[in-house]
Formats: C-alpha cells, structure tokens, sequence
C-alpha cells in the first residue's frame, strides 16, 4: 500500500472504447492495467476515448475529439 501511495512517475495509457461510460465494462482490463503499472512503479492514468469519436476526426467538425485523441 505504501508502494502504491508514494508513486510519482506516471504512465498514461489511451483506452479505446465503445461504453466508456459504463467502466465496470472494463473493470478486467483497468485491474489489469493498475497492476501492470504498480509493477514497473508507475502512476496509471487512462486517459478514455469514445471509439466512435474516432469516426469523428474524419472530419473537421468534431474538435473536442481531435483534442482527446491528441492529449492520449
């Protein structure tokens, strides 16, 4: 617990996804992830993208999109 209280160093992980609203959709993975990055002393942060905004940045017209996508 200590281990997991002191990280620092973080690690950013883009998770695609058809249901990021619903996370208990992936409630397997997130564990999995988290203790992936307890194991290399990392601080998860996912960062969540709606798989259909990556239809989006076909186009010019969904900017918010284009920014989550970038920031990941």
């Amino acid at each position: 617990a200590h281990l997991v209280d002191s990280l620092d160093s973080k690690i950013r992980i883009a998770l695609v996804g058809k249901y990021c609203g619903l996370q208990d959709s992936y409630l397997s993975v997130i564990k999995a992830l988290k203790h992936a990055a307890v194991e290399v002393e990392r601080d998860l942060e996912i960062v969540w993208i709606e798989a259909g905004h990556l239809e989006d940045l076909k186009d010019d017209a969904n900017d918010e999109a284009k920014e989550q996508h970038n920031t990941a």
